[in-house]
């Protein structure tokens, strides 16, 4: 049986929090007894807190250190290569940069097996996909796909059987809307289904049944993101549109935290934004673990580590030269823009127009697309694709919501903020959950089809 990560073995669950190991044990022994290991021992017991009402305490810069540290790609063997970048610390908060290049020598890097796709062109019904939402993963490997079209959850097994269907179309208790948001399961194998057009949340049980349901509160924004942390408590993403909120405050959308009878609690973190409709613009990212919420600026490569009660405990950065815009690249986005508006979703040209007329654009390409906390306590950090990378694509992929194009080719970053190298995902694929060593996401096929596929991580390499 082949190692799915560094000591574990397919079968037995592997932690979020794990470590990577140095190559050289009694170097990193001797490491241990330094002055970085205090600063690390503090990290991962803040990252391990609730929260408690305490505020964010930070103390005196106490130490500098650099540190050129041999690691490991956990692929089984010495990854050959030192890790140059630097630690700092600057009042509690660490700063770990990163060169441009990994730590994974060739023939190291993560590959994926594909284990399990669900879904066909045709046939059975509940195996016809319309348009997927979102899905999560029970304590028992289940898979829970939230379709918008079909207005239901389809649950399957873990060998992508299915089991049955949760909701219908309609407005009465158990029933979904066509502006569903989020599927979420929690460790008591609960569903909880986001519903923005019904403005409620509707919950069912382990065995299907439905259980109950509750208003979601607002101060006058849109969620238009959810997830929930390792207590199943749920967290939004909040824009606000005109007006005035003192949950917003100036500049950004709050991540909000929502209790069991659906009230808005605490503000975890304020997401910065500009306004207007700038493409490649300052955009906000976020993901959420068990134990860590990561933010990010698309702007700039800097990543925000922080616990799960909004307190900031580390900075990763890394050295990468950003793309700039040519005057060639916005005419083809807006042509491209113009085709799906008035081809795809039925806007008139004159109105299509008038949008792509207030758009603006950033002098440069984001320095990435997506984050997600991956495997093994990673990050990993979607690249961008460029107008010219697209037209070698030949239409392979289309934007997001924020004009951006993801590449199929991801930065991976260590536990501790060391970026071990890239690591390629199929293309067409969208990568929505992580569980351990398994990587569950929505692929479509040439006729635009989508599937449900999940992938295993072979951290041995090719």
């Amino acid at each position: 049986m082949r190692p799915t990560s560094c000591g574990a073995r397919r079968g037995r669950p592997v932690s979020s929090a794990r470590r990577w190991p140095l190559a050289d044990e009694a170097g990193f022994v001797a490491w241990q007894r330094a002055s970085l290991d205090a600063p690390w021992r503090r990290l991962e017991a803040t990252v391990g807190r609730r929260h408690r009402g305490v505020g964010h305490q930070t103390t005196p810069l106490r130490w500098v250190a650099v540190a050129a540290l041999t690691v490991t790609g956990c692929g089984g063997h010495d990854a050959g290569l030192r890790w140059t970048g630097t630690v700092t610390d600057s009042a509690g908060i660490q700063l770990v940069h990163n060169p441009a290049e990994g730590v994974w020598s060739p023939g190291e890097e993560w590959s994926f097996e594909e284990e399990v796709r669900i879904g066909r062109v045709e046939g059975a019904p509940e195996l016809q996909f319309g348009r997927i939402i979102d899905l999560d993963v029970d304590p028992l490997g289940n898979i829970y796909v939230l379709d918008g079209q079909a207005q239901e959850v389809r649950v399957f097994s873990a060998d992508g059987e299915h089991l049955r269907s949760l909701g219908a179309p309609g407005e009465g208790p158990g029933e979904l809307s066509p502006r569903t948001q989020a599927v979420i399961v929690g460790a008591d194998r609960v569903v909880r289904i986001v519903d923005a057009g019904n403005r409620r949340v509707t919950s069912f049980g382990p065995s299907g049944d439905h259980i109950g349901q509750v208003r979601r509160e607002g101060g006058g924004g849109g969620a238009i993101r959810w997830d929930a942390d390792g207590s199943g408590r749920l967290v939004a993403q909040l824009r606000y549109v005109g007006g005035v909120s003192v949950e917003a405050g100036p500049g950004g959308d709050p991540l909000v935290t929502y209790g069991a009878e659906g009230a808005p609690g605490d503000t975890l973190h304020l997401l910065p934004r500009e306004a207007g409709n700038t493409i490649f613009g300052p955009h906000p990212l976020w993901d959420l673990s068990p134990r860590v919420l990561v933010t990010a600026v698309m702007t700039a490569y800097r990543l925000e580590i922080r616990s799960l009660d909004g307190q900031l405990v580390r900075v990763i950065t890394r050295d990468v030269e950003r793309e700039p815009v040519t005057e060639s690249d916005r005419r083809f986005l807006r042509r491209q823009a113009r085709e799906q508006l008035v081809e795809v979703m039925g806007v008139g040209p004159q109105s299509a127009d008038r949008l792509i007329s207030s758009w603006g654009f950033a002098d440069f390409y984001p320095a990435f697309a997506s984050i997600v906390v991956g495997p093994f306590g990673s990050v990993m950090v979607q690249r961008v694709r460029t107008v010219a990378d697209l037209a070698e694509a030949d239409g392979d992929v289309e934007p997001n919501s924020m004009g951006i194009v993801g590449a199929p080719e991801w930065d991976v970053f260590d536990d501790r903020g060391r970026y071990l190298g890239p690591v390629t995902l199929p293309t067409r694929f969208q990568l929505v959950k992580v569980v351990d060593d398994l990587i569950y996401g929505i692929w479509r096929n040439d006729l635009d089809v989508e599937f449900v596929v999940r992938l295993r991580v072979d951290v041995a390499g090719p």
